[in-house]
């Protein structure tokens, strides 16, 4: 039984630590930055599936709105690549009010890329930049998720 309730909490420590390493380091700030010339192809859910390979099936603010998570799902590790090409690439979110938000940990200069494979990302919600059921866009270089409410 106590055995049990050692693995329960150890189970939560991962997590813990995580939002103790973002709560104590320094977070970027949410920043408005104008717009980077040329402008972000904007993309719809379907096109980012079909014509390059992945899926965004979560933006959630988290961690007593701490934190935003990301997740993408890979349709198409082939199709994925040709977006997913280097660091500059991996997603960064866009506030309704033009700020950019970027990812708490550096991101993998080459991901691996795995028809089915999950890329995560926990993003600084500093300011409370994002809230539950506010709109934000999702940056991959040159191209934009279409903005996806916030759960």
């Amino acid at each position: 039984m106590i055995f049990s309730r050692i693995r329960s909490l150890l189970s939560l420590l991962p997590a813990l630590l995580l939002i103790t390493a973002c709560a104590t380091s320094p977070a970027p700030t949410a920043t408005p930055v104008p717009s980077p010339t040329p402008l972000p192809q904007v993309v719809s859910a379907q096109t980012l599936a079909d014509e390059y390979g992945l899926n965004v099936f979560l933006v959630a603010v988290t961690a007593a709105n701490g934190l935003i998570d990301l997740r993408v799902k890979i349709v198409d590790a082939e199709k994925a690549a040709t977006l997913l090409q280097t660091a500059d690439d991996y997603p960064l979110l866009q506030t309704a009010d033009g700020s950019i938000l970027y990812p708490a940990t550096e991101p993998p200069l080459h991901p691996e890329l795995e028809d089915g494979a999950v890329l995560f990302a926990m993003f600084p919600n500093s300011e409370n930049a994002v809230s539950p059921g506010d709109p934000v866009g999702v940056i991959f270089g040159d191209v934009a998720l279409e903005p996806v409410t916030a759960q």
